[in-house]
């Protein structure tokens, strides 16, 4: 149902918390603590979360982690070479 990032620091999107532990749920953008997330299926039920397929669970996840070596390339580009 999730995608969690470990040891990354992110903020949630509900509390607005750095956390450690985040995740996005069914392939969504937001970012969502472990309390934030039992809060809302507590409250409001499993079918608050949009319904996500395998197939774009795994299309969103492989847009992000090309995006994510498109910012690391560029960032390694950008450094200036030792001397």
């Amino acid at each position: 149902m999730s995608d969690f990032r470990m040891g990354e620091e992110k903020v949630c999107c509900i509390c607005n918390e750095n956390k450690k532990f985040l995740g996005r749920i069914n392939a969504g953008k937001k970012f969502y603590c472990i309390q934030c997330q039992a809060k809302i299926t507590r409250e409001y039920g499993q079918d608050y979360w949009k319904p996500c397929s395998f197939e774009e669970f795994f299309e969103s996840m492989s847009r992000e982690i090309k995006s994510d070596r498109n910012k690391r390339k560029s960032n390694v580009s950008s450094r200036k070479p030792f001397r």
